[in-house]
């Protein structure tokens, strides 16, 4: 009797610290989860929020020169400050998408502390963020020929450029809101 009740204390003592340890892992991976959210999901989430948020800025400012060059008197003074709005959110924009490039490249680089599904993930932000940085560098080019157009011509010989303009702009912002969601779901998971 003494021998079976050795056994089953034995066992007992077994299964908890068994659990004991189950329990720390589980723990230990919900910290690390935490930590990467703190340190890395939601700060990423932050910087492409406001990455979106300046690019339908700049694209506001663009509209509003145009809106400018439609009114007779000309208001030279609005056009130039709302140009230079333009490329000032524009240049925002760019630094921005250069960090959240940097975040990318610092998390993918400590790769160990990243669950197998967050390392996924930012693996495919990286070219992500490269072609959105492309696509918005193409329509802030764009928009700058398509302002001296207006400049030079008016707004009659701009006005073909203007509708592929909003169409790239609405690509962009496609682009970028897909992008958004797909990390916020992330951070959900």
């Amino acid at each position: 009797v003494v021998g079976f009740v050795a056994i089953l204390v034995t066992l007992t003592t077994l299964a908890a610290g068994y659990s004991l340890a189950d329990s720390y892992r589980k723990v230990d991976e919900v910290r690390v989860r935490v930590g990467n959210l703190s340190t890395r999901i939601i700060p990423m989430v932050n910087l492409l929020a406001n990455i979106a948020a300046h690019a339908l800025q700049q694209e506001i400012h663009l509209e509003r020169v145009f809106r400018y060059y439609e009114v007779r008197p000309l208001n030279s003074a609005a056009i130039r400050e709302e140009t230079a709005l333009f490329v000032k959110l524009g240049e925002l924009v760019d630094e921005e998408i250069q960090a959240a490039e940097v975040m990318v490249q610092n998390a993918l680089k400590e790769r160990e502390s990243l669950q197998v599904s967050e390392a996924i993930k930012f693996g495919e932000l990286g070219p992500t963020l490269r072609n959105i940085e492309k696509e918005h560098q193409e329509l802030h080019d764009h928009s700058l020929r398509v302002l001296e157009l207006l400049a030079a011509e008016g707004p009659a010989a701009a006005r073909a450029e203007e509708a592929r303009l909003e169409a790239e702009a609405d690509h962009l912002d496609e682009e970028l809101e897909r992008m958004l969601l797909s990390l916020e779901e992330f951070n959900v998971q």
